[in-house]
């Protein structure tokens, strides 16, 4: 493994500067970061950030290093690798340093330095194809594919809002407030995003930034598509209290009345305790690989099978533990209780009556066009790469859902009042649960609950899913629901990002709410 000094860096030095002088060059002259790879069409994933500089006078500059969230199979990281373990674990960081061709659409490339001496004088001869700034490089392997963008301009991507619904002119200061705090503190490190916001039941802003897919320019629209995570969960405990008020689910029942098929355990589980993380129900062991899970589960009732023979955490109602198997679990309950399959339990119970035209499970079958692309973030480089292609069948209910942000709006707005929901229902959902010793979890069915520093009774849930993270907030005191939807990957550092916006985006809105006149 040759270290990256003395003459690599010397080339790559003359490489960039080279790159700032010349004039009259060739299209794919710039600075490229690889977002994709693909095999005979279908997406492949190396855990490696590769970016590819070609200059004016014909030389070129390519290093590629392990990405955040490459996760090696014998060990499990949650920071970015140092310098030994990228020798130990990956071979190093890779670095070529050579001349360039290019003739019609293919391109020719001669490496006379190389960090691994032994490559030294490789010739790489692929086909090329622009489209905007997206760069395809075809081969040298068979049917092999890599996709790059061009790397950011010098000058800030611009924050450009698309409107859908205007705010009415009392909340313009507030939308005014939001709009900069985005494009300021996110806008510029997300692909795109949704952003609605209600007042007593009405939609009173709309707008979305970005684009639902870098590699071909797509901009997120007012329907765009995003995996919404464990906002799934408040939509199945929606079905749940509908199925408690029709008299066909008893909520204190053993979970074996509905799913006989569940191995009996050493304490009985009840659906209470499931809805409520109460349950002993164990959560994922490994995150990255359970979150990445490939295989394709038919029924409800199979995808069982992950957790269905583990032991219980805990005693049943002693302990709050959160699980999103817990919600597996319970949607195969409200499968025995009704009779229906979940996707059509949910369909038709909430999700028409609700108008949720946009809302459906993520099946991988049969990919939404709508939905926006998946993106991880790649901390080396500050931007973005392709996730890893994921099967949510196993936790439609717990994490499975795709929405718009405009459609949890609705959703959220409907939980302001009684109507379709009963007040015991209304109850049932937003009381804290208590472990058996009356400590309260701060958890209701499907809903986390709180009172803010003014006593208004907040409801809400957040979802990190491979590719995308969502919000749902609803202020249940002044009527105000929040939304937002964004297709990147929720991890810890775009938890760190999002976090505080979810929290001041609505505050902005408050003022205006308090002094009244509703949604006008």
């Amino acid at each position: 493994m040759r270290p990256l000094t003395g003459s690599l860096w010397t080339c790559l030095l003359i490489a960039l500067a080279g790159s700032a002088l010349a004039k009259g060059a060739e299209p794919i002259v710039g600075t490229w970061q690889r977002v994709a790879t693909t095999q005979a069409g279908k997406p492949t994933s190396s855990g490696l950030s590769s970016w590819l500089t070609f200059t004016p006078d014909h030389h070129f500059f390519q290093v590629t290093t392990p990405r955040l969230g490459a996760r090696p199979a014998r060990r499990k990281l949650d920071r970015e690798l140092t310098k030994e373990e990228l020798v130990e674990q990956y071979g190093g960081l890779e670095a070529r340093f050579g001349t360039y061709r290019v003739e019609a659409n293919t391109l020719v490339r001669y490496s006379y330095l190389h960090s691994n001496p032994n490559r030294e004088g490789e010739r790489f001869v692929q086909t090329f194809r622009l489209q905007g700034d997206t760069l395809i490089l075809v081969g040298p392997a068979a049917d092999f594919e890599a996709w790059f963008v061009r790397g950011a301009p010098a000058t800030p991507r611009p924050c450009t809002p698309v409107t859908f619904v205007r705010p009415p002119a009392r909340f313009g200061a507030a939308v005014a407030q939001a709009r900069a705090a985005l494009c300021a503190r996110l806008v510029p490190d997300v692909p795109g995003l949704q952003i609605a916001v209600g007042v007593d039941g009405q939609l009173i802003w709309s707008e979305a930034y970005g684009e639902a897919d870098l590699e071909h320019h797509r901009p997120v629209t007012r329907t765009t598509q995003f995996r919404i995570g464990s906002v799934s969960k408040p939509i199945t405990s929606d079905a749940l209290a509908l199925l408690v008020q029709d008299g066909k689910l008893d909520l204190d029942a053993p979970i074996q009345r509905y799913v006989p098929s569940f191995p009996a355990k050493r304490w009985p589980i009840t659906v209470r305790q499931l809805a409520g993380h109460l349950s002993g129900i164990r959560g994922y062991v490994d995150d990255e690989a359970e979150n990445h899970s490939n295989i394709r589960y038919p029924t409800v009732t199979s995808g069982l099978a992950i957790f269905a023979n583990d032991s219980l955490l805990f005693e049943p109602g002693t302990r709050y533990s959160y699980t999103t198997y817990g919600y597996t679990l319970l949607s195969a309950a409200l499968e025995g209780a009704s009779g229906l399959d979940f996707p059509r339990l949910v369909e038709t119970r909430v999700l028409a009556p609700l108008g949720m035209q946009n809302t459906m499970v993520d099946c991988r079958d049969h990919p939404s066009p709508a939905l926006a692309t998946a993106y991880d973030p790649d901390s080396i480089s500050a931007g973005f790469i392709r996730s890893a292609p994921v099967d949510n069948s196993y936790k439609w209910a717990g994490g499975g859902y795709l929405s718009t942000a405009e459609d949890l709006v609705v959703f959220g707005s409907a939980h302001l009042r009684e109507g379709r929901l009963t007040p015991a229902s209304l109850r049932l959902l937003f009381t804290s649960m208590t472990t058996s010793d009356g400590k309260p979890s701060g958890y209701g069915a499907g809903w986390f609950v709180a009172r803010d520093s003014s006593g208004h009774e907040i409801v809400s849930h957040t979802g990190s899913a491979i590719g995308g993270s969502t919000m749902l907030s609803v202020d249940r005191s002044t009527g105000l629901v929040f939304a937002m939807c964004v297709n990147l990957t929720g991890t810890p550092d775009v938890g760190e990002l999002l976090g505080p916006l979810w929290k001041e985006i609505p505050s902005y809105f408050e003022p205006a709410v308090a002094a009244g006149g509703g949604a006008k």
